[in-house]
């Protein structure tokens, strides 16, 4: 058996360098590039005077990148773009409006919505299969909806669910996306600003790091031909209850109860002093999320 281990020798560039650099003669030495924090100077030789010239980074980029690099067409929205080594990163900025959003409602016997009242309705007879009925309520004490729930009686649990419409009007997005990850904030006003600061957005189904919660729903990866359609999948998907927690200073526990009260109470505007500010350390304006998340 062939114990012998062949190791090549460890290759000193600073040195091969510095070699050669003595052995170029001053002559065939037509230009040197001194690199600066944020600037570059470029030196060049003409005989034996030199002239200096000032560089900008973007300059220097196109000089020596010889192939034409473009983003294509971005859609509306779009404030900021840029390549990242997880692929393509965007962030687009939608005005406050109005949506319309599905929100799963669950109930059971055991719990249930803290809006919810238990009331007897006339016409049933107490020895009926049903002997609790649940009717859900807005916070001024007005029926939500036309139509009430029987709940089985006996200590036995019955899970309904219900999808309800609801129309409520929003506060100004942040939506970005980078690879195959989104993220959603909300903003204060109605123009977009980079030192802006960043809110969570009053919805359920983002996590404490702004990442959107799709569910089973998979939105594609991230570009400026699919972005929009990532957009429309996280509207048209059902929300539900996951993750309602810290969204609101009046609801701190559950932020559809404060959708639902902005939908019965037909608001025309999200009130903005209901914001609660983002919990990220570092992400607390959009340049944070170029200069930490998508750097």
């Amino acid at each position: 058996m062939n114990t012998d281990i062949n190791i090549l020798p460890i290759i000193d560039l600073q040195s091969i360098s510095q070699s050669l650099l003595t052995r170029i003669p001053q002559s065939e030495l037509l230009a040197q590039l001194i690199i600066l924090k944020g600037q570059f100077i470029l030196v060049e030789r003409e005989g034996k005077k030199c002239s200096y010239k000032f560089l900008s980074p973007e300059a220097v980029e196109k000089a020596f990148t010889s192939k034409t690099v473009t983003s294509g067409w971005l859609p509306s929205n779009t404030v900021w773009w840029g390549r990242t080594p997880a692929g393509e990163a965007i962030i687009q900025f939608y005005p406050p409006q109005k949506y319309r959003i599905q929100l799963i409602e669950e109930d059971t016997t055991v719990g249930g919505f803290p809006d919810l009242r238990s009331f007897s309705p006339a016409g049933v007879s107490e020895d009926s299969a049903f002997t609790r009925w649940e009717l859900q309520l807005t916070e001024e004490g007005n029926p939500a909806e036309e139509t009430v729930r029987p709940v089985e009686a006996a200590g036995v649990q019955v899970s309904v669910e219900e999808a309800k419409v609801i129309t409520i009007p929003m506060p100004a997005f942040l939506f970005a996306g980078c690879g195959g990850k989104y993220y959603l904030w909300a903003v204060k006003g109605k123009v977009f600003k980079p030192d802006a600061q960043l809110y969570k957005p009053p919805l359920p189904n983002v996590r404490d790091d702004s990442s959107i919660c799709f569910g089973e729903n998979s939105p594609g990866t991230c570009s400026a031909s699919t972005i929009l359609q990532s957009w429309e999948l996280f509207w048209k998907s059902p929300f539900n209850r996951d993750l309602a927690q810290g969204k609101s200073k009046t609801h701190p526990n559950d932020i559809c109860c404060s959708l639902v009260s902005l939908h019965d109470s037909k608001a025309r505007s999200y009130p903005s002093k209901d914001l609660v500010p983002t919990s990220a350390w570092k992400i607390k304006t959009p340049q944070d999320i170029i200069n930490y998340l998508f750097s």
